[in-house]
């Protein structure tokens, strides 16, 4: 399998091919990520199944290493994800391992869909004017994407970046679909993960 990371000072991507697991480069990854002096860390995986599935939800080992290396400086590793459309979050982090990684890890997750929300506008003569987003993500010192290889029908090719898409709270979320470029771009403006 490969690790891309995207190392924030030199605005580079490091693909790297891993043969014997992943712990070596998941240290240097955090090691040269620029979070060693950040406090509250949200680390957002993919959870968009209610049960863990390969190649559909983060594994939750990989959470889990993460979580506990960010544990070593960071004071507080939130893990957290929003309702599924038809399916409660609560009940995906416990079904697909995802709740147990991340408390073992010494994390917290946090099901976003019940958070405190925070209206962010934007300056724009695009059809999206503003979102709703959680207070968590905005309050973090940094946000860490753990996301999976995607496609999706609205969008030729979202690959990994509508995984920050699961962080708009409202399984109403659907109806931003049409509207997926601009919400990616927001997002990512917005959330800088």
């Amino acid at each position: 399998g490969c690790l891309t990371m995207q190392v924030s000072k030199e605005k580079t991507v490091k693909i790297v091919r891993v043969s014997d697991g992943i712990e070596a480069v998941l240290k240097e990854a955090v090691a040269i990520s620029g979070l060693h002096d950040k406090q509250r860390i949200f680390v957002k995986p993919n959870m968009s199944h209610p049960e863990y599935i390969p190649g559909v939800v983060t594994c939750p080992d990989l959470i889990a290493q993460v979580v506990s290396l960010l544990r070593d400086r960071a004071s507080e590793v939130i893990v957290g994800e929003s309702n599924g459309f038809n399916y409660p979050c609560n009940s995906a982090f416990q079904k697909t391992g995802i709740e147990s990684a991340v408390q073992q890890a010494g994390g917290t997750v946090i099901n976003l869909s019940e958070d405190k929300v925070v209206k962010v506008k934007f300056q724009t003569s695009d059809p999206l004017k503003e979102l709703f987003l959680p207070k968590t993500l905005l309050d973090a010192d940094a946000i860490v994407d753990l996301p999976l290889m995607k496609t999706h029908e609205f969008a030729m090719y979202s690959g990994a970046i509508k995984n920050l898409f699961g962080c708009v709270p409202s399984n109403r979320r659907i109806f931003l679909h049409p509207y997926l470029p601009e919400v990616f771009y927001r997002l990512y403006t917005v959330l800088k993960p």
